[in-house]
């Protein structure tokens, strides 16, 4: 898949996306895990997406994140699986801002540790997704406060 995009199923076509917030951490876990998750599914994944510099948080400043956004335009794209909340967004105002303008291109976020949500109501989808995106905000301002 590396490099390019690749059809090998009959499923959903859907893309990938993976980033790192730190240096020493691995992407090709979450790689694996999305890779997974769209087996178990039967999606067809045509291209994982890396984003592997950190310290960006806007998604549409991440070099990979707009590219995946701007093809999933173009092919037609209308679901992207991602392993975790904290992997698109940190804080709660831009985790809202982002699925905004996804759901408004109709592209839908999948993630592999909610799998459950891909099965309910938007209304229910943007509650449980607050709750567990005010989780990632609040262990990022705790983090930051032991680093102090």
């Amino acid at each position: 898949m590396e490099g390019g995009l690749q059809v090998s199923s009959h499923g959903e076509l859907v893309f990938g996306y993976a980033r790192i917030s730190v240096p020493d951490e691995d992407i090709e876990n979450q790689v694996k895990a999305i890779e997974e998750y769209c087996n178990r599914k039967g999606y067809t994944l045509l291209k994982v997406f890396r984003d592997t510099t950190t310290g960006i948080t806007n998604p549409f400043e991440r070099p990979e994140f707009r590219r995946m956004f701007e093809m999933a335009r173009e092919l037609g794209v209308r679901k992207v699986v991602m392993y975790d909340v904290s992997r698109l967004a940190r804080s709660i105002k831009e985790l809202f801002s982002v699925l905004k303008t996804l759901r408004d291109s109709g592209v839908k976020i999948e993630f592999v540790r909610y799998e459950w949500l891909s099965n309910i109501d938007d209304r229910s989808y943007d509650t449980f997704i607050f709750s567990i995106g005010l989780a990632a905000e609040l262990e990022r301002e705790f983090m930051h406060m032991r680093l102090e």
